[in-house]
């Protein structure tokens, strides 16, 4: 209704005017002089009325054209917007591209690592064999020391049988006793130390069985002990800051107020390049050292704490590198290190260990 009454306003006025004017007519006579002034006077604002339609209606063409700019700068906004989704876009491809790789170079070790097993095991059949063997050369020796003890035994019934012979001639059958007697006690002699010697190999290798025994219990002893025994820090070891590598910047690795003891999570938190910021990976060990504590990253039940630093998997951390950006992933649980603050990046944000990717960079 605005706008019609807007485009038809000097009609409208024109109406009013006829109005008014045959309002006026009866008293013509009284009135004409006042109608000729009043026309007069109405006429300069007939034409200023045109003026303000040409103005409204170029208005609304100005308002059409404003309207198709902002319509274009909302298509602009989403061109950027796709543009923006494709690149993560193919950041995620790529990640999940590495993610193949280092699948791919798992299997390989896992393959590695089977046929070693294949071998250590041709090995201990191999030494269980030569086992077998001993244990059956033994026998064969027993069963000779056996036969030996017949045969004595058939010497001492063949000699009984010699001397009765050799009772007809006291002086043969004396000297064939004698010299038989010197025979038979070399005999006895000769099996007591074949004897003594078999029961000194079965003992020594009952001995040497319960020595493998015990340098294996304390072999594995050992290697408990030294997973437990606390490591220092590389005296050259460099100590940098581990900074998110894309999305919400200035966020740091930051071990929470500074605390030196056990247990503490890391959060993320505006660099500064504090100690308790400071952070120092040894490839030999894998252990990734906190400089104001010297304590060692450490992943358990999802959580990123500091600990002391002992060589066991859930506080070795693998750097899978790729243009100076990293993913530090945990050698326990096979989980990247990932800066979480429920769905929200922000100061305070916990650390974890997550299946989700996340990279940082050293600086």
């Amino acid at each position: 209704m605005l706008d019609f009454l807007k485009e038809n306003w000097s009609i409208i006025a024109l109406v009013i005017v006829i109005i008014i004017a045959i309002a006026f007519m009866i008293p013509m006579a009284v009135y004409i002089a006042k109608y000729n002034s009043m026309k007069k006077k109405c006429s300069p604002y007939e034409e200023n009325l045109d003026d303000v339609t040409k103005f409204l209606e170029n208005k609304k063409m100005y308002l059409d054209a404003f309207a198709g700019q902002k319509e274009c700068d909302e298509h602009k906004v989403d061109l950027e917007q796709c543009s923006k989704d494709k690149s993560e876009c193919i950041a995620t491809q790529e990640a999940a591209m590495k993610e193949r790789d280092q699948s791919k170079q798992e299997l390989e070790t896992c393959m590695s690592g089977k046929e070693q097993c294949e071998q250590d095991k041709t090995i201990a059949i191999r030494n269980i064999n030569n086992t077998s063997s001993a244990v059956s050369a033994c026998n064969n020796e027993k069963a000779q020391i056996a036969a030996s003890k017949l045969a004595v035994v058939n010497q001492l019934s063949q000699c009984n049988t010699d001397k009765q012979k050799c009772i007809t001639d006291k002086t043969a059958a004396l000297s064939a006793a004698s010299n038989f007697k010197k025979d038979f006690d070399t005999c006895t002699l000769a099996k007591t130390t074949v004897q003594t010697n078999l029961n000194n190999c079965s003992s020594g290798l009952n001995t040497c069985n319960t020595n493998l025994t015990k340098c294996s219990i304390t072999s594995k002893e050992c290697e408990i002990k030294l997973e437990s025994t606390p490591v220092p820090a590389p005296s050259n070891l460099v100590y940098k800051k581990i900074s998110k590598a894309y999305g919400t910047a200035g966020l740091c690795a930051d071990v929470a107020n500074s605390l030196t003891g056990n247990g503490v999570q890391l959060v993320g938190w505006n660099c500064n390049g504090n100690a308790n910021q400071l952070f120092g990976y040894d490839a030999a060990s894998k252990l990734l050292f906190a400089k104001h504590s010297g304590k060692c990253l450490s992943s358990k039940d999802k959580k990123i704490t500091q600990e002391d630093c002992v060589k066991t998997p859930e506080k070795q951390w693998e750097m899978i590198e790729a243009n100076g950006i990293y993913q530090i992933v945990n050698k326990a649980t096979a989980t990247p290190l990932y800066m979480n603050y429920e769905g929200a990046l922000a100061p305070g944000a916990k650390m974890i260990a997550t299946p989700t990717s996340q990279t940082f960079k050293f600086i």
